[in-house]
């Protein structure tokens, strides 16, 4: 039994041991969760995900709702992977959940990151989001957080990443991320590479599921503090200098603006207008002193290098 939240984490993070994403859809299975509930977005893809699920949780949660996020990396504490309304689980809660199923995980041989999905999901459960948003790991198809059957999917754009585990190419990489695709669930890209394209819509059409493409973002301003950009109908201000934000949040639109369409959700021209700009992501071209200026953010691959200047 475990009484500390450093210990839990430790042990969870010791394992290391995995089989498939089988073994964990039995563990869900022998719990009675089902994860086929119309609440759920998968956001995929090699740059950007973080931002583009705190885009959506800042307009829903703006809207009224009541919004759940599943993301990693984390930045201060690993409690961070998992939040409701932006604030993460608390540490006596992570306790009682690490030991009330710990018997259960250790018996299917769960890994960390299948741990933190099972545990994050009875988090969501227990406190009755209206909806929540989930972060690919790693890839797409065997990445635990597919065992979800959500309303909507999306991919934010293909990089060259973790090439020993998703492929050497784009292609390759393409489809890897999107084995997330299900049968007749819409899926959202922001990328524009012809070759990821083709083998999205090639996927697609065999699960008879509709590719949407984000628009083309017009008059993009850098106001120093501040960006502004036109999408759709609206005049978005951003509270970032990252240029490369306006393609995330571009994406997060084109997500809202489907469900609401189709009558998932609602919010008002405002509410969608407040939350983009009230959303604040850590690390990301994050100005943390102005006089010397002084502003982090990170990357693991090319492309998020390149995004950076």
């Amino acid at each position: 039994m475990f009484t500390d939240v450093h210990e839990a984490i430790a042990y969870i993070e010791s394992k290391r041991s995995k089989r498939s994403i089988d073994a964990f859809r039995d563990t869900l299975n022998k719990c009675h969760i089902l994860m086929k509930q119309k609440n759920m977005i998968h956001i995929a893809g090699t740059n950007g995900k973080g931002s583009t699920t705190n885009y959506i949780r800042s307009v829903l949660q703006n809207a009224g709702y009541k919004v759940a996020t599943f993301t990693s990396p984390v930045l201060v504490t690993r409690l961070e992977i998992m939040r409701i309304n932006n604030q993460h689980i608390q540490e006596d809660e992570i306790i009682t959940y690490a030991n009330r199923y710990m018997d259960l995980c250790l018996e299917y041989e769960l890994s960390m990151f299948e741990i933190e999905v099972f545990i994050a999901i009875m988090f969501f459960i227990k406190h009755r989001v209206d909806f929540a948003v989930f972060e690919v790991g790693l890839g797409g198809d065997l990445d635990a957080t597919n065992i979800i059957y959500p309303m909507i999917c999306a991919n934010t754009n293909i990089g060259l990443d973790h090439v020993e585990y998703l492929g050497n190419t784009y292609e390759q990489i393409a489809r890897t991320k999107a084995g997330i695709v299900k049968e007749g669930i819409p899926y959202v890209t922001g990328e524009k590479k012809s070759e990821c394209l083709n083998v999205f819509q090639n996927i697609c059409d065999k699960l008879h599921s509709p590719l949407i493409q984000t628009r083309h973002i017009e008059n993009i301003q850098d106001h120093g503090y501040y960006l502004t950009y036109d999408y759709r109908h609206y005049h978005v201000r951003l509270n970032t200098s990252a240029i490369y934000q306006c393609q995330n949040s571009a994406l997060a639109i084109e997500i809202l603006e489907y469900l609401k369409e189709y009558e998932y959700l609602t919010y008002t021209d405002e509410q969608l207008l407040n939350g983009l700009l009230e959303a604040a992501w850590a690390g990301r071209f994050e100005t943390v002193c102005q006089h010397p200026l002084i502003i982090i953010d990170g990357a693991h691959n090319k492309e998020g290098i390149e995004a950076f200047y």
